[in-house]
């Protein structure tokens, strides 16, 4: 509705509600805000963009990007009591469908339900190299690989299982 997107509230909601106030707080731009509740809702700041297909092949510089705002976003949680004994909290769900794309680069990360606490080191810690090839995160390919320069980019889902 207008500006907004709503939501059925679950049992997650006020988690969400918390996690995405700290967000806010912390002056991290790569998420919606959260603004309330009404009639068995959430009520959440609409992001201006597009989602992406699900399971598309991202190019180095969107997985880059995508994996860069997951590295903000446990940053900005790493010093909060909401990651309680766990270095952050993770979305646990950052697949490309999660991501709002402005032009063809992710802007922001939506659809918190299942954040929870847990180790960020897994999915957001970027080395430097030759591209893409030489990052520890845990992106699985389900589509076709794409050659970017010297790198491979296999991207479309993320897998928390996967360690580095």
């Amino acid at each position: 509705m207008g500006d907004t997107v709503r939501k059925p509230s679950t049992d997650a909601s006020p988690f969400v509600a918390e996690l995405l106030n700290l967000l806010e707080a912390t002056g991290f731009q790569g998420a919606p805000r959260y603004a309330g509740q009404a009639e068995g809702f959430d009520i959440f700041t609409f992001v201006e963009g597009h989602v992406p297909a699900r399971f598309q092949a991202w190019s180095d510089g969107q997985v880059l990007a995508a994996s860069g705002l997951l590295r903000q976003m446990h940053d900005a949680t790493g010093v909060s009591t909401l990651a309680g004994r766990f270095e952050v909290v993770c979305h646990h769900d950052p697949g490309p469908n999660n991501y709002v794309l402005q032009g063809d680069m992710p802007n922001a990360l939506i659809d918190f339900a299942v954040a929870a606490p847990g180790a960020g080191w897994m999915m957001s810690r970027i080395w430097p190299g030759r591209g893409a090839s030489r990052r520890r995160s845990a992106f699985r390919s389900v589509g076709k690989r794409r050659r970017s320069g010297s790198s491979l980019i296999h991207t479309a889902s993320w897998r928390s299982s996967v360690m580095p």
